[in-house]
């Protein structure tokens, strides 16, 4: 018997024309990427009734994978889709850590021989670049094919440039990031990008925005080096309409209050995500040394604990990303610029 994901997955997903009224969080469209023939198209979301059960993040992108990827190709080929997808609440300025984008595709991690056996796998990041994505109009993006050169991707308030990205082939991710600023001349865009890693298709390579930010798990930097992908920039300044604003910040407020009363929101802001490092080391499950160990001795605990005083890189201090109530991250990140009103919380507590 079919499941309702199976049967959904053979029916059509974007509608050719927007019937019914959206609900509040959404931009409407994704964008689509055809890099084999520099082809670039718009979809419109798919009909409340979809976005009830797959509101967007995985769930959606997985639903979108289900539609697109054909049979019998392996990660790497340029049929294989990478979806970045964003969610209703992102943006908003409001929601507690609201502002992880996901990346889902074919998995070059899990691929096994040459018949495209793997699996779908998602990652997800926090930072700007999400919300970004969604000021500059789209809650999404599919991007298939494979450029014969170098591109990379400008996204600008609803305006889609595919560009020549040579000049930067083999820069790290973080260079990368500000050349494509540059070259953009938008210094407050934000950019996802790839390093040597992902242009030479290491299995485990990921994207990096906001110089720090990680979609770190589906090898999704090879998939984007598999295509000539270097970056990703995008910039906007276009607002998202909430259905019932005043509820909503009045509910944000509520659970954000709650998260800075917990107690474990001190040691985060103090230690940031290492302090789960005791309880691994306790509880023996500690991945060291590319998983070939679950434990380690209590001397090197030490070095590695986030107990330990951490030197600060320069006077940047704490910083969240956008509405995240806990500010974890030490050391410098890319500052926002964003729409007015939506600025919401940025920075947290």
């Amino acid at each position: 018997m079919e499941s309702e994901f199976e049967k959904l997955s053979k029916q059509p997903l974007f509608p050719a024309k927007r019937t019914k009224p959206l609900p509040g969080g959404y931009m409407g469209k994704i964008l689509r990427v055809d890099l084999s023939d520099k082809k670039v198209t718009e979809e419109n979301l798919p009909d409340p009734e979809i976005l009830r059960k797959y509101p967007g993040g995985q769930s959606l992108a997985e639903l979108i994978l289900a539609h697109e990827i054909p049979g019998g190709i392996t990660p790497l080929s340029p049929e294989n889709p990478i979806v970045f997808m964003t969610g209703p609440l992102m943006g908003t300025g409001k929601t507690p850590s609201g502002t992880s984008y996901t990346v889902t595709t074919f998995s070059n991690i899990t691929h096994f021989g040459s018949e495209g056996k793997g699996a779908v796998t998602s990652a997800s990041a926090m930072g700007w670049w999400g919300p970004y994505l969604k000021f500059a109009g789209y809650d999404g993006i599919i991007i298939i094919g494979a450029s014969k050169e170098p591109v990379y991707l400008w996204i600008n308030n609803g305006k889609v440039e595919i560009r020549d990205a040579s000049g930067i082939w083999g820069k790290d991710s973080q260079e990368t990031i500000e050349l494509v600023k540059q070259d953009v001349g938008q210094p407050d865009a934000k950019v996802a990008a790839i390093g040597p890693a992902g242009e030479k298709l290491v299995r485990f390579a990921v994207m990096i925005n906001n110089l720090v930010r990680v979609p770190g798990w589906a090898g999704s930097g090879a998939v984007a080096g598999s295509k000539n992908l270097k970056a990703i920039a995008v910039r906007g300044t276009r607002g998202i309409a909430i259905a019932h604003p005043e509820e909503f910040e009045k509910a944000c407020w509520e659970v954000r209050e709650k998260v800075r009363k917990n107690p474990q929101s001190k040691t985060l802001a103090r230690m940031g995500t290492m302090y789960l490092a005791r309880q691994f080391y306790v509880g023996g499950y500690a991945s060291l040394r590319n998983f070939s160990q679950a434990s380690c001795s209590p001397d090197y605990f030490q070095k590695i604990s986030g107990e330990l005083p951490v030197p600060r890189t320069g006077d940047h201090g704490n910083q969240a990303a956008q509405t995240h109530p806990i500010a974890i991250n030490i050391g410098k990140q890319e500052q926002p610029i964003v729409p007015e009103g939506q600025d919401g919380l940025a920075g947290g507590y």
